[in-house]
C-alpha cells in the first residue's frame, strides 16, 4: 500500500479536477484528515487498553494454594461445565498472585488433560489476551481472569479429564514449577500438582448424540461424509497393532471409486504406520447404503519414537492418487485429509 499512496493521491487529485469540484475535494481531505487525527485515541488506544480483572475477588473461587516458582502463585479456580460434548466450550477462571514477577512474560496454559496424560483440549494464551503481561504485574497483585476452552469436534468419547494450569515460557518451552504449599482446606479444590501444572476438577466428554461413534460429519468433496470413527487403543507402544475403524456415509451420488486410508503421524508428520484399502462397499454403491463400516489394521512401526501422535485420514483415487478434498469441517475446510488425535506412543 505505501509504495502506491503517492499515485493513489495523485489520480484522486486528477480525478476530482476532473470534476471540477475542489470543495468537494477539500471536504472529503478535511474528513480524512478528522478521521486520521481521532484514529490514535478513537480506536487504537482502547484496543490495547490493559483488561481489568474480572469483577470477582479471588476468595469467590475454590481456594487453592500453588506456588510457581518463586514469582507467582494461584490462589483459587473454578471451572464450568463439568460435562462436555465435542464442540462445546468450558470457562476456567484462574486467581493469580504476582510475589517476584520478573523481566519476563509468561504464556498462561490452560489444558483438559484425560486420564491417558492426553490433551483433550486447550487454551495457550497471554495474561490480558496478551495485553497485560507478566512483565507487568506488580509485586502483591492478585489478578482474577476467565479463559474459554473448546473440546474439538473431533474428540474422542467418552473420555474424562482434569484441568491443568501454569504458566510457561513461549521462547523455551520452559514450565514454571508448580507446588502445592500446604494442604487444602477442606473447603478446597481437590488439587495436585503434575508435571509443572496445576491440575483440579473433574470433566467428563460425552458423546454426541447418534448411532454413530464419535460423531464428526466431516464433508468432503463427491458426497462423501466420514461419520464418526473409532479407535481400540490411544496409547501404543512400536509393534502394537491400531484398529481404526471409519464410518463413512454418502451424501448423494458418488462417482469415484475411492481407497480410504489411515497413517499414523509423528508432529513432524512423518509417518509410523498406516493402512490404505479399498472398503468392502465400494465408495460408487454408497448412495442408499446407510452407513459404511471401513476398518483398518496396521502394526506401529519399531522406529516410532515416544511422543504425541496423530492421525490422517482421508480417500484418493487409484491411479492418479488424486486426495479427495473437505468442503465441511471445523478449521480442516480445503485440506486433503483429516487429522485426529491425539494418541500416545510409548517406549517398549
Amino acid at each position: 500500500f505505501f509504495p502506491a499512496a503517492p499515485a493513489l493521491v495523485m489520480l484522486i487529485a486528477v480525478g476530482l479536477h476532473g470534476w471540477g469540484v475542489w470543495t468537494l475535494g477539500w471536504l472529503i481531505a478535511g474528513l480524512l484528515f478528522l478521521l486520521s487525527a481521532l484514529t490514535p485515541w478513537w480506536i487504537i488506544q482502547p484496543a490495547y487498553q490493559p483488561p481489568l480483572p474480572l469483577a470477582l475477588a479471588a476468595d469467590a473461587l475454590t481456594p487453592v494454594n500453588a506456588q510457581l516458582g518463586k514469582h507467582f502463585a494461584i490462589i483459587g479456580v473454578d471451572a464450568t461445565p463439568d460435562e462436555l460434548l465435542p464442540g462445546e466450550q468450558a470457562t476456567v477462571r484462574v486467581a493469580w498472585r504476582a510475589d517476584q514477577p520478573p523481566p519476563v512474560d509468561y504464556s498462561v496454559f490452560v489444558h483438559l488433560v484425560d486420564a491417558d496424560g492426553l490433551i483433550a483440549a486447550q487454551n495457550d494464551t497471554m495474561p490480558g489476551g496478551g495485553l497485560y503481561p507478566t512483565s507487568q504485574w506488580q509485586p502483591g497483585e492478585t489478578r482474577v481472569e476467565a479463559y474459554t476452552v473448546t473440546v474439538p469436534h473431533t474428540a474422542f468419547t467418552p473420555n474424562h479429564g482434569r484441568w491443568a494450569v501454569g504458566l510457561y515460557d513461549a521462547a523455551t518451552g520452559q514450565r514454571l514449577s508448580v507446588t502445592l504449599d500446604a494442604p487444602p482446606a477442606e473447603d478446597a479444590v481437590d488439587a495436585e500438582a503434575v508435571d509443572d501444572a496445576l491440575r483440579f476438577g473433574a470433566v467428563a466428554i460425552i458423546p454426541a448424540p447418534g448411532e454413530v461413534p464419535n460423531r464428526l460429519d466431516v464433508a468432503f468433496r463427491d458426497n462423501v461424509t466420514l461419520s464418526g470413527y473409532t479407535l481400540n487403543h490411544r496409547r501404543l507402544a512400536p509393534g502394537d497393532e491400531l484398529e481404526v475403524t471409519l464410518y463413512w456415509q454418502a451424501r448423494g451420488p458418488v462417482r469415484g471409486d475411492y481407497t480410504a486410508f489411515v497413517h499414523l503421524l509423528d508432529q513432524a508428520h512423518a509417518m509410523y504406520g498406516g493402512h490404505d484399502d479399498t472398503p468392502a462397499v465400494p465408495s460408487t454403491q454408497w448412495d442408499g447404503a446407510g452407513v459404511i463400516t471401513d476398518t483398518h489394521h496396521f502394526v506401529v512401526a519399531e522406529s516410532a519414537a515416544p511422543g504425541v501422535y496423530q492421525l490422517e485420514i482421508g480417500l484418493y483415487t487409484r491411479p492418479d492418487f488424486d486426495r479427495l478434498q473437505v468442503v465441511e469441517a471445523d478449521g480442516a475446510e480445503g485440506a486433503d485429509r483429516l487429522l485426529l488425535g491425539p494418541l500416545e506412543v510409548t517406549a517398549r
